[in-house]
């Protein structure tokens, strides 16, 4: 039986745990306690149902913790048009290495934007191209 619940709990560990180290620290150690539970003597089939019930609670927590992030996860994926390399900025839809290479450039020369709308000024990056990728950038 430990070893059918250590596998489900690795199982758990490899399904939701694979983004976000937080929810992997509490799958290891909802499966560390109940290994130690089981081996202090405490294996009767009654412990052990409470013992589910408190990883089950843990894992609720955990998952709760894991779409919180994945949530948040929109805003902190926007480049900063003041630091982000010409890789970065290729990323961007539209934002080819030459325009990227211009917006680095332009940085460079112009100093930092004030506000994502400057970004026009760069030769290349226009209306259309500027309200493609407007939500993805930002200034900070």
């Amino acid at each position: 039986m430990l070893n059918e619940n250590t596998n489900n709990l690795n199982y758990l560990e490899r399904t939701y745990a694979s983004d976000t180290s937080f929810v992997r620290n509490i799958l290891s150690s909802i499966k560390f306690t109940y290994i130690i539970i089981w081996d202090s003597g405490f294996g009767k089939e009654e412990d052990m149902e409470v013992i589910r019930k408190v990883c089950l609670a843990f894992l609720l927590v955990a998952l709760v913790s894991f779409v919180g992030g994945l949530a948040g996860a929109e805003d902190n994926a926007k480049i900063s048009i003041n630091t982000a390399t010409i890789e970065e900025l290729t990323s961007l839809q539209g934002i080819g290495e030459k325009k990227a290479k211009s917006i680095v450039e332009h940085r460079e020369k112009a100093g930092s934007f004030a506000a994502i709308e400057d970004l026009k000024d760069v030769k290349g990056v226009g209306d259309k191209i500027f309200n493609k990728i407007k939500d993805q950038i930002t200034i900070e």
